[in-house]
């Protein structure tokens, strides 16, 4: 993913469901990055645990693309 593109959070969950929802995206060429809570509020030091969210985020340029895939997505993880 671009890194001077404006991004966008497109998912917010677990781990695994993140990676889970990253792979969708890149199976249909859109680049994502996932970052956890954690890197956003602690410095380096003060991490322990796991963090229970991490979130997915995708380019501007990409969300249209990126939309009916996410949405699949989430009606998949919540049957």
């Amino acid at each position: 993913m671009e890194s001077n593109e404006h991004s966008v959070k497109v998912f917010s969950g677990t781990e695994q469901e993140a990676k889970n929802l990253r792979k969708k995206l890149e199976e249909h060429s859109i680049p994502s990055k996932i970052r956890d809570e954690i890197e956003d509020k602690e410095p380096e030091g003060l991490r322990g645990t796991p963090p229970a969210n991490v979130n997915l985020f995708v380019n501007g340029s990409d969300i249209r693309k990126a939309d009916p895939l996410i949405k699949d997505f989430l009606n998949e993880i919540h049957r």
